[in-house]
Parts: C-alpha cells; structure tokens; sequence
C-alpha cells in the first residue's frame, strides 16, 4: 500500500493473490480538481474489493491529476498489473449543464453547454439522460486515452448525474434534500417525490460555505428545514467539520446507507455507507 498521508485506501488481500492475474475487474474513478476516488469490483462475482482516495492537496490542472492517477494504477500494490473489463470515469466539476429532456436535442448539446458555461465548449460535448433531466458535459480525452490502455471499455459520466440517479434510487414520496460534499465541492439535489426541483454543484472554499449554500438552496426552492428530511453522502471529515451547525440547522437528517443489493469485502467494513457514493453501488 503506499505512504502517502494524502492516500486513504481498503482493498481485499485476494488482490494481492497470484490468481488474480487471470481476473478482470470493474474499475471507477472519480475526479475532481482537488483528487480522486476509485472503486474496484470483481467482474465474475460483482464483489466491491477495494476503494480508496488520493488528495491533491494544493488542487491544479486536470494534466497534474492525471500523472497522479497514472502514478498510483502503474506503480502501487495491488492496482498494478491487473486486468479491468470495464472503466468508468466520473467527472466531479461544475463544467455541466442540466435541462429537461422535452427541451434537448442532440444537435445542439454544444451549444446548451456553451451557453451555460459562457465560454466555447462545443468538441466533445457527452450526455446522460437521468429520468426527465439531461446532464451534458464534456469529454476528457486524455483522461480516456490513459484508462483505454487499462481496460477494455471505458464509459464517462458526470458526477451530477450520477448522484441525481443515486437519490431518486432512495426517493420517497414528499420533499427531500440530498446533498454531497467531497473534494471541495457541495452537490445538492432537492426532489418532491419523483418530480426534480433542483440539481447544482457548489465550490466549497472555506467550511462555513457547506451549511451556507445548503441552507440556501432550502431558502431558494422554498424548503422548510424544520421538518425536511436532508439525506447527507461524502466525506466523513466535512461533516465532523460541520457537525454542530448540522445539529443546530437541520431537524431531520440522516446519513445515505449502502445498497443492500450490493455486495462489499470485509475489508470495506471500514468504509461509512454514506462515502464514496457514486463508487459503491452508483449503478454507472
């Protein structure tokens, strides 16, 4: 396993095991500007075996990430040398837009995007149908171009997306808010039933922003917290961060569990069912 303080990683030791050599693997990574998760399953068994998370500290360019994730899959045990069926990248920024699906059309994702964002973003434009929502955004080639040597099929998505499909999977009848917090961003997702209201990703810079746009995001869409179920998944240490304001805001929230369905190493036991929520039974 490696040194780095920055590096939190679970992982079975049956990778570690000579016939692991002839397996393939499911592999997910997401990205952020400041890091990156992963999550790897068994392709025959549908096992989750290992997770992990590596930080960019002073956050940078996607360049910088790349050679970090390029220097942990090449050179850290047990990732190195094993086989992935299939690679899923999740793209966690704010370089996305979302619209309803009456409104999309294929023709003109660039432009949607472009118009979103304020800026040229027509080559490579992706999108992901989420119920009656559209997520698009963009393509990272040199992202896909590494991870193509490293499995067979690689997949790309974005994290709004994602996390969108996640809390309508735990939807209820009434309002409700989900909400995300993980490498410097906030994703909130507020439904009434299974009618969307809202789906945004915030730039988290300083710990009170976390309990500020999530009460902002109550105000904008006319929520009342008094009562409000808030459904929380990310990082354990931003919300040991925010604690006190949580208890003081929030009348009704509970932290996201696992998917019974899915099936985790012990090795995993360690892993709070409300972390790595698009990498652990996020149905990509």
């Amino acid at each position: 396993m490696p040194k780095d303080t920055d590096c939190i990683v679970y992982a079975d030791k049956r990778l570690s095991a000579p016939a692991t050599e002839a397996e393939a693997f499911d592999l997910a990574v997401e990205a952020g500007e400041c890091g990156f998760s992963f999550s790897l399953a068994s392709a025959s068994a549908g096992e989750y075996l290992a997770a992990g998370h590596l930080s960019l500290p002073l956050g940078g360019s996607h360049r910088r990430l790349l050679e970090k994730m390029i220097r942990f899959f090449e050179t850290t045990v047990p990732f190195l040398g094993l086989e992935y069926r299939r690679g899923d990248l999740v793209y966690l920024d704010r370089d996305f837009t979302l619209v309803p699906e009456e409104l999309f059309d294929r023709e003109k994702a660039g432009d949607l995007l472009s118009f979103a964002m304020g800026k040229d973003l027509r080559d490579g434009v992706l999108h992901d149908i989420v119920g009656q929502a559209v997520c698009v955004f963009c393509s990272r080639e040199d992202f896909v171009r590494y991870f193509a040597t490293k499995a067979e099929s690689v997949r790309e998505h974005h994290s709004a997306s994602v996390f969108l499909r996640r809390a309508f999977s735990q939807q209820k009848a009434g309002r409700s808010i989900h909400a995300n917090s993980s490498d410097g961003y906030l994703q909130v997702v507020v439904a009434e039933g299974e009618k969307l209201i809202l789906d945004n990703v915030f730039r988290i810079e300083r710990q009170e922003d976390f309990m500020y746009y999530l009460l902002l995001t109550a105000n904008q869409t006319g929520t009342d917290v008094s009562h409000t179920p808030f459904i929380l998944y990310g990082a354990p240490e931003v919300y040991l961060k925010n604690m006190a304001e949580i208890n003081h805001c929030l009348a009704n929230y509970r932290f996201a569990g696992r998917r019974p369905s899915e099936r985790f190493s012990p090795a995993l036991d360690f892993v709070a069912g409300y972390e790595y929520y698009n990498l652990l039974g996020g149905k990509l």
